[in-house]
């Protein structure tokens, strides 16, 4: 019964980041994107409530929303792929990378560099 519910669960959130993209001018493939890569990281995190399990992975979707299109942009700019694949062929693939990364990796990064700033601000 338990799959059922959080199988129910995922689905309606998924359909309502969707509602959330197109309300919100953010291109819903990319929040859904972000959606599977945040309910990617749900499966490397430790058991936590459901709630928080669904903040989590929608947080993700929108951070996947907004982000993507600039990081995406970045990458097929740099060096390493000199501008082999346009920014939009590379969209999908970060928007997964950035919801599976976000809690774990880019959010505390930011954390740490914005508190670093701040220190530095203050002396």
């Amino acid at each position: 019964m338990a799959d059922v519910s959080m199988a129910a669960t995922t689905a309606a959130a998924g359909a309502g980041i969707t509602v959330l993209g197109v309300s919100t001018g953010l291109d819903p493939a990319l929040l859904l994107a972000g959606f599977a890569g945040g309910v990617w990281a749900q499966s490397y995190a430790p058991p936590a409530h459901w709630l928080q399990r669904l903040a989590a992975t929608a947080l993700a979707a929108i951070l996947a929303g907004y982000f993507t299109p600039a990081a995406a942009v970045m990458i097929s700019a740099s060096d390493t792929i000199k501008g082999a694949l346009p920014g939009h062929a590379l969209q999908l693939p970060v928007a997964v990378l950035v919801g599976l990364l976000v809690q774990r990796v880019l959010g505390p990064a930011i954390m740490r560099l914005a508190r670093k700033k701040s220190e530095d601000l203050t002396k």
